[in-house]
């Protein structure tokens, strides 16, 4: 399978197009030292200026006990030839001709499915996922906050709260059902790899923090019975865990899935020390953002990080993250194509940014000082940022283009959308935005 900025582009022996693919599938066909060419001419629209990520999956052939994939990459310029002439008589010479610019994208030209959370008078949050710009509601999921649609639209992943039934869950939003996804009900931000076959989420109740702390005992350090040394233990600390699949660990038969506490937590280089953080996101080119601090070397840098989604005991050594940005305050909420969205208090107020995958041509899109302005999500086709806002005296949801420019208001929120508990507070929501 092949993806090019995150849109399939090219799928052999592995079903049939959009259809999802777990990590263990076996390709049915293609066998040993076969090359195929993967002719993408049809899809030079999807490319961007600046970088953009073509990512290969492969999968074993059923047939075949070994896998050995060299992907190359290849393309042809066609250069423009000049007009050779016999008349060697200089011809006059004409004003070059520039091209418009394009049109910048329109209001208009919005659509999709919009997932926001909104609090339901009893404590907690139900999702409602409306169709944009009309506002229609389409459905809503009781007891559920922190939606990510997936990348067709058609299943959304929610942090279920509420009514007896705790744990991440994975709505079908075709027929309306529903089947749990995680097992800790503390699970939180579950967020989708760009292919929809598995999901990254925090807890902070399922790992014990392998930096030893003191051992407190009503008020008192605890010592040793005999030696009189004090004992240290660790701490439960927010953590980041990458499951195998989208099926509660428990079912998992590979015993290095099931036991995701030990096996599919988020390391750094050389599994020394923590990684800690919180309000992950899988980016295009198969990694996670998320909001933290080097918290294996100190803790003295904090904001966004970004780290391989490989960065687990069952699959590597680890790797040490990359800092995006430096404000303590600085939280992802989505990641599309090249960019990341994030949301910062950096400038005094709440803002909605985006940057690229590499921390750079970061923007302030909501521009819009004294309001609260958050949440940012996405377009499907990359071209407009959603975002919460209280600009006009009333919670909405307002986009504005990507490229920069001046924000609408699309849809009403309720007067009063977010929870007032320091853990339902509207800084730790998200709303997402797909086809």
């Amino acid at each position: 399978m092949a993806y090019l900025n995150g849109v399939e582009v090219a799928r052999r022996g592995l079903g049939s197009a959009g259809s999802a693919v777990p990590f263990d599938t076996l390709a049915t066909e293609e066998g040993p030292d076969q090359a195929r060419t993967i002719d993408l001419n049809d899809y030079r629209s999807l490319l961007t200026s600046g970088p953009n990520v073509l990512a290969i999956q492969a999968h074993r052939a059923n047939d075949y006990a070994e896998l050995l994939v060299k992907p190359r990459l290849s393309w042809r310029i066609n250069a423009v030839q000049p007009n050779s002439s016999t008349n060697s008589s200089p011809r006059p010479t004409e004003p070059a001709l520039t091209q418009a610019p394009p049109p910048p994208p329109s209001i208009t030209d919005i659509t999709g499915k919009l997932a926001v959370p909104i609090d339901n008078g009893q404590g907690y949050y139900d999702v409602h996922v409306f169709s944009i710009p009309d506002g229609e509601l389409l459905t809503t999921v009781t007891n559920a906050r922190q939606p990510n649609l997936r990348y067709d639209g058609q299943r959304m992943l929610v942090n279920r709260e509420g009514g007896g039934v705790e744990n991440v869950f994975e709505i079908n939003l075709v027929d309306g059902t529903d089947k749990q996804v995680s097992d800790a009900p503390e699970d939180w931000h579950p967020f989708y790899d760009p292919w929809g076959n598995r999901v990254i989420y925090g807890n902070t109740e399922t790992a014990l923090s392998g930096i030893p702390v003191p051992a407190i005992e009503d008020g008192e350090l605890r010592r040793h019975s005999k030696t009189g040394e004090i004992i240290y233990t660790g701490i439960r600390r927010p953590f980041l865990f990458v499951q195998c699949r989208l099926v509660p660990p428990h079912l998992e038969t590979d015993s290095l899935c099931r036991d995701i506490a030990v096996f599919d937590i988020l390391v750094p280089a050389g599994q020394m020390g923590d990684l800690q953080g919180s309000h992950p996101v899988w980016t295009s080119n198969d990694m996670i953002a998320y909001k933290g601090c080097n918290t294996w070397a100190g803790s003295s840098l904090c904001g966004i990080f970004i780290v391989s989604s490989a960065s687990t005991k069952r699959l590597s050594d680890g790797f040490i993250p990359v800092q995006l940005t430096t404000d303590t305050s600085d939280t992802p909420t989505d990641a599309k194509g090249n960019l990341i969205a994030f949301m910062s208090q950096q400038k005094g107020d709440w803002e909605a940014y985006i940057m690229d995958l590499n921390g750079r041509n970061i923007k302030n899109l909501s521009n819009s000082p004294g309001s609260n302005d958050g949440l940012p999500t996405i377009s499907p086709d990359g071209n407009w940022v959603a975002f919460v806002s209280d600009r006009d005296g009333t919670w909405g949801i307002w986009v504005a283009p990507t490229a920069g420019g001046s924000a609408e208001k699309i849809l009403d929120l309720p007067a009063v959308p977010w929870g007032s508990g320091s853990t339902t507070n509207w800084t730790d929501e998200r709303i997402s935005w797909s086809p």
